[in-house]
């Protein structure tokens, strides 16, 4: 167990950095730092997500989890993509959390 953990954190940077073109892309515009805010927010997203399931799992097994790790930034990046145009940049770690912390029960 274990052994694919280097593929399997190969396979999340590649889905964060992809996440990254699709909605700073999805802004159809670079004008006036929309482009850079979106690209902020899905960033702060992803990392609450990594917090959330990665507290859960400390609180709980007094252990870190590089699985759960990843599992919380995908739920972080696929929770702050519809609202990634709209929210606040205070806002996106806090949906990222909350998408990390359901992510630990999926």
């Amino acid at each position: 167990p274990g052994h694919n953990m280097p593929l399997f954190g190969l396979g999340v940077a590649i889905l964060w950095l992809g996440w990254i073109g699709f909605n700073g892309g999805s802004t159809l515009g670079t004008g006036g730092g929309r482009f850079a805010e979106v690209v902020v927010v899905t960033n702060l997203g992803a990392a609450g997500g990594v917090i959330g399931a990665s507290l859960l799992v400390w609180l709980l097994s007094r252990k870190l989890d590089v699985g759960m790790a990843g599992n919380g930034a995908i739920a972080g990046l696929v929770a702050i993509t519809a609202p990634s145009g709209y929210v606040e940049f205070w806002a996106a770690p806090i949906i990222g959390l909350v998408a990390g912390l359901i992510a630990f029960f999926l």
